[in-house]
């Protein structure tokens, strides 16, 4: 099997269809494609293919993960903590008045 072409794909950005033998075969990343080494007139077999298509899917599976853990989700209502929250400030200590005369 031969890599006929390497092409962007036209609607996913940062992805690539792999052509083997003339049809369209699988698509994968560019990062992958590049550190790969894919590149048309280069020979493949089906272990190199599998391959492939595992690292790429690795690394969707961590991409989309991380983009989970950055996503925040709103609380319900929200606690303030900010400036916004009030202490309980005991008041000062009164100054004694003088005894009222009667």
């Amino acid at each position: 099997m031969i890599i006929t072409a390497v092409e962007r794909t036209p609607r996913r950005r940062g992805r690539v269809d792999v052509s083997i033998d003339g049809a369209r075969c699988f698509e994968v990343g560019r990062d992958v494609a590049r550190e790969r080494g894919l590149r048309p007139g280069l020979p493949i077999d089906a272990a190199q293919v599998e391959d492939i298509v595992r690292l790429d899917l690795r690394r969707q599976a961590m991409r989309h993960a991380a983009a989970m853990l950055v996503r925040v989700v709103p609380a319900a209502p929200r606690l303030r903590l900010g400036g916004g929250a009030r202490r309980y400030r005991p008041p000062l200590a009164r100054p004694r008045r003088h005894a009222r005369r009667r």
